[in-house]
């Protein structure tokens, strides 16, 4: 099965791999804000802390969604979903 995105097809395997790789970079986006937000607050103006907490939002939310999309590729795979 294949899908259409960006105007290129993409199997199953090329988006398991781009899971992975959304996957990684929004847990260290996730810690990243997670250090401006919360340890470096004294030291930060408040519009940076405001966007320190909307980017921890937006980085659990991506996790969320290439988890989901890890998932859906595996079972299509034929992979086993743990």
């Amino acid at each position: 099965m294949t899908c259409i995105f960006k105007g290129k097809t993409m199997n199953n395997r090329n988006l398991l791999d781009h899971a992975h790789k959304v996957l990684i970079f929004a847990v260290l986006a996730l810690i990243v804000f997670i250090i401006l937000a919360y340890p470096m607050e004294p030291l930060l103006p408040m519009p940076v802390l405001i966007l320190a907490h909307i980017g921890t939002l937006l980085a659990a939310t991506a996790i969320k969604l290439a988890y989901i999309t890890r998932l859906y590729a595996l079972k299509t795979l034929g992979l086993a979903v743990n």
